[in-house]
């Protein structure tokens, strides 16, 4: 019975262990995507929009991004010049 005790130890002392690194490759990659997103808001120029109106656009973009297939995602290179045009249109900017 100690043996498989400790077996058990082992095990959840494992599953902790890969929770923590979980939780880090996590949070980096939510920063790297909050980074993008705030890549592309720059790149819009709608840091000189309203606030709600920013908040919007911002919330319309992200939902349209997370519905689209993985495949049909944009890259991160032309995701600032594509999305910045929608904004634009979105928001009769004519730049």
């Amino acid at each position: 019975m100690t043996m498989s005790k400790l077996t058990g130890i082992r095990a959840l002392a494992k599953l902790r262990d890969e929770r923590v690194a979980f939780e880090a490759r996590e949070a980096k990659a939510r920063r790297e995507a909050a980074i993008e997103l705030g890549d592309i808001v720059l790149a819009t120029g709608a840091d000189v929009l309203p606030l709600a109106d920013l908040k919007r656009a911002l919330v319309a973009a992200v939902a349209a991004h997370a519905t689209k297939p993985p495949s049909a995602r944009l890259t991160r290179s032309s995701a600032a010049s594509d999305d910045a045009s929608q904004l634009r249109e979105d928001h009769g900017d004519q730049t």
